[in-house]
């Protein structure tokens, strides 16, 4: 009979786990399938790390009948290039524990080891707890995300970790509902517009600019409308993180405040599904792999049924959204990988007023993106891709503009030395635009004018190439030197900028590392809300600029907890927050505005392990604005204080508990008294109850109930002068219920 189960599985001695030497086939000339010995030198050394295999599968030991203590057993695995345990190299415990784990782990299934595109042997260190039935009930962890937070496998060296949100803490992360883009809120620097929706203010900067990024494929926004989910399947995604834009990483460009950076997974050896169906809207994924394993294909769509239900209970809305990706990718030899990804989303939302129905939000987008990957060699790698791209957004009544893109972009790196690693790249972008504009004869000579500048028919183009190098003369010192050059063409004008970035990062003692950033953006004129092929012709005013300085430091503490303190300053300049009229002609910008934000943010992490885990950020900042005639005013989304309290427990069988606390303080009332009055504060709960039953090898069944703003709390998000007194203007409860079933294999 089996036991109460494992307490966890954690990853274990990050400097132990180290590629395999190859076989003595792989030296006769066998495929390229193994690698060579990496050098076992300091295990503190960030820079001898890759990308770790996640564990897929497996067979979980019980605890033994008969025992009443804790057992700890350390072992040493073998996984081969398929993702197999090919032999236990070492087990270290006290039986019966360690003959347990022994056996249970030939039967585990991880992903495949990868040094560049080529599949490796590697060891693998890991610790195995055995929880007595006291202390915890049965509980085998999800086989989609079993409980193994980090393994570190030597061998090739990566950018240092901003210690992006994983996969089980987006999973069990409140208010999230299981989508990796909505889990962004609760990272620091980040400043809702209205709470629950995916628009942001980070550090400052308005949302039009912040850029969307599926691996290195951009994207106008990934969110649906309303309180839709993200346009990107959860299946597709491995992390989430938050990158300024003035990153040392001079890869991502064209933007002047943040960059929300997508990684997807690597392509699955085994049949996997996926499928979520919730109150409003239904998700499935599968993927397979064909021709030995070369091929890999994978099909992933989404489809809202929110129609049916406004009709039933608010029939004077209509939202409805839906998407689609699909990922075909083949390894044509052990160093060549071609991926085409397609991609679709759409989204529509109306309001009925007297039988009329107004559109507030139409919009649709696609992608198909080809892409070749290619190893030279163990440390040296180039990718080149070209994408093409369709994009419509609704203006006024029935008049769409529409953006016919091309794009193409290349990148290489290569470790010059052991201590030092270039990257370069380039990429160019045409979009060729059209817009349904008003009669002439419906508008002034001025505004027909004014309106056909700002979204006439026209082609813009962009381009640039970015170098950025990492040099690590010891290893715990790391300096990082970056640079961009772009240039911006639009309706006969032409825009060059030069963005210099540069990075230091320390690790002062093992527990502690402090790092401190400086950089330069640029981007062009914008919309307030980012919109698909809505933008701005001619570039007026020129570009936009920031100029972003960081300096942080990052403490490991007891529990696995790691605490982190950053102070930034970000300036801009020549700010064009451009309003867009829904049922007026012209479209017109504000005046262009400077800005600075000051302030410091404070983030304490644990992941999910050992039961429990939890997500707290807090930022203090202050944004002001300076007008034309040199008027200093608070920006408009000021908000002093914004603070997430997240707590995700495992309660065992199969059960999960999770609660979040928003908090932030109100905008400003009226931004140019910068000691005046604000607006009400807000808080709201999420909370989250899930419940998961396993069969078979690698089969799950869920049950998810999850609520945003379960206590109902409405946010105030201005004033209204008219027709009396000045009274505040509030934005209903919007909360969000949900009853979830989920499944895969």
């Amino acid at each position: 009979m089996r036991g109460a189960a494992i307490g966890a599985l954690l990853a274990l001695f990050a400097g132990t786990a180290r590629a395999e030497d190859p076989p003595p086939a792989a030296q006769a000339g066998a495929p390229a399938g193994t690698a060579d010995a990496a050098p076992d030198d300091d295990p503190a050394d960030p820079s001898r790390e890759m990308d770790a295999p996640g564990l897929l599968s497996g067979t979980i030991p019980p605890y033994p009948e008969g025992e009443t203590r804790e057992g700890v057993v350390r072992l040493s695995l073998l996984v081969g290039p398929d993702g197999s345990v090919r032999e236990v190299r070492r087990a270290r415990g006290d039986p019966p524990f360690v003959d347990l784990a022994r056996d249970a782990a030939l039967s585990w299934q991880f992903e495949r080891p990868l040094r560049g595109l080529t599949p490796v042997s590697v060891i693998v260190d890991m610790e195995l707890v055995f929880t007595p039935p006291a202390k915890g009930p049965d509980t085998p962890p999800p086989p989609d995300e079993p409980r193994v937070e980090e393994v570190v496998v030597r061998g090739d060296r990566r950018e240092p970790p901003r210690r992006p949100l994983g996969r089980t803490e987006i999973r069990m992360l409140p208010g999230a509902f299981g989508d990796p883009m909505r889990s962004i809120e609760i990272l620091p620097g980040v400043s809702p517009t209205v709470s629950g929706l995916p628009y942001f203010y980070i550090r400052g900067a308005p949302p039009n600019a912040t850029a969307f990024y599926l691996d290195d494929l951009r994207l106008p926004y990934l969110f649906h409308v309303g309180l839709g989910p993200s346009n990107v399947h959860p299946a597709w995604i491995r992390s989430v993180d938050l990158y300024p834009a003035g990153t040392s990483n001079a890869q991502f460009g064209r933007v002047i405040g943040a960059v929300v950076h997508a990684e997807t997974r690597e392509p699955s050896d085994v049949f996997t599904a996926e499928t979520r169906i919730r109150a409003v809207d239904g998700s499935a994924y599968v993927e397979t792999p064909l021709a030995d394993d070369k091929v890999h294909v994978g099909v992933a769509g989404l489809v809202s049924y929110m129609r049916p239900l406004l009709k039933a209970f608010a029939p004077e809305y209509n939202i409805d959204y839906r998407d689609f990706q699909t990922r075909i990718a083949w390894d044509a030899t052990p160093r060549d990988r071609l991926t085409v990804l397609g991609l679709g989303s759409y989204d529509y939302a109306s309001q009925y007023d007297a039988n009329e129905e107004r559109v507030l939000f139409a919009s649709e987008l696609y992608r198909v993106d080809l892409r070749w990957d290619h190893v030279f060699e163990e440390k040296t790698r180039l990718r080149a891709a070209v994408t093409v791209g369709y994009d419509r957004s609704r203006l006024v009544g029935r008049r769409f503009v529409g953006d016919r893109s091309l794009a193409a972009r290349a990148r290489y790196s290569t470790a010059v030395t052991d201590a030092l690693e270039l990257r370069l790249g380039g990429d160019v972008r045409s979009d060729t635009y059209r817009a349904d504009l008003p009669n002439p004869a419906a508008l002034t000579r001025a505004d027909y004018e004014e309106s056909a500048r700002v979204l006439g028919d026209r082609t813009d183009v962009e381009g640039g190439v970015w170098a950025f190098a990492i040099y690590r003369p010891t290893s715990r010192l790391e300096l990082h030197m970056g640079v961009r050059a772009d240039g911006y063409d639009s309706q006969d004008r032409t825009e060059p900028a030069l963005e210099p970035r540069t990075a230091v990062a320390w690790s002062l003692l093992r527990w502690l590392r402090v790092r401190t950033e400086h950089g330069v953006a640029h981007q062009p004129p914008a919309y307030s809300l980012p919109i698909p092929a809505l933008s701005v012709g001619g570039l007026p005013g020129g570009l936009q600029e920031s100029f972003q300085s960081s300096a942080s430091t990052e403490v490991s503490l007891p529990l696995s907890v790691v605490w982190t303190t950053t102070a930034f300053r970000n300036a801009y300049t020549n700010l064009s927050d451009f309003i867009l009229l829904q049922s007026d002609f012209p479209l017109k910008p504000t005046a262009p505005e400077s800005g600075v934000t000051v302030g410091t943010e404070m983030s304490m992490r644990r992941p999910v392990k050992d039961r429990w885990g939890m997500q707290v950020s807090y930022t203090l900042s202050r944004t002001t604005r300076t007008r034309p005639a040199g008027a200093v005013t608070l920006g408009r989304y000021d908000r002093a204080h914004v603070l997430n309290v997240a707590l995700m427990l495992d309660l065992g069988r199969g059960w999960n508990l999770g609660a979040r606390v928003l908090y932030y303080t109100g905008i400003p009332e009226a931004p140019d008294n910068l000691d005046g009055p604000r607006l009400p504060d807000f808080y709201r709960i999420d909370a989250r109850l899930a419940k998961r039953w396993t069969f078979g090898k690698s089969g799950y069944v869920g049950v998810v109930l999850e609520g945003l703003n379960i206590t109902g709390s409405t946010e105030t998000i201005g004033v209204t002068c008219s027709d009396g007194p000045c009274r505040p203007r509030k934005l209903g409860a919007l909360a969000l219920p949900s009853v979830g079933i989920e499944g895969g294999l």
